[in-house]
């Protein structure tokens, strides 16, 4: 249950920063330190498909740049390189996507395909 509320909130806080912007230049870091803080690896893991699902309707750059980002450090959190069955099926529609929004968000994909042994 944890992982939907760590995708829900995320969320929600990226859709009020869309609409309202942010003055806090740490806006995303203290979003995901404060998800992840205390967050269990299953949970992590769990909460990795709804944030792919996420970036693959995201046209915004920056923000698919701090999805990505985002998934890295769920990954991470959950301490496993299993890449989950959503990033596997959609990793090349991810590629696409960054390849077309350039490098910053195709590094950081390629990130994510490394730590969860994926080929790009």
């Amino acid at each position: 249950m944890a992982n939907k509320v760590i995708a829900n909130s995320y969320i929600v806080a990226i859709e009020d920063y869309r609409t309202n912007g942010s003055e806090d230049e740490w806006f995303f870091a203290k979003l995901t330190d404060g998800l992840l803080d205390g967050c269990e690896s299953h949970d992590a893991y769990e909460a990795i498909e709804a944030i792919v699902e996420h970036a693959l309707d995201e046209n915004d750059e920056g923000l698919y740049y701090d999805h990505l980002q985002f998934i890295l450090r769920l990954g991470r959190k959950a301490d496993t390189s299993q890449a989950p069955e959503s990033l596997i099926n959609n990793v090349a529609k991810l590629e696409e996507m960054a390849s077309n929004f350039g490098q910053p968000q195709l590094s950081s994909l390629k990130e994510i395909c490394a730590w969860f042994r994926l080929p790009i």
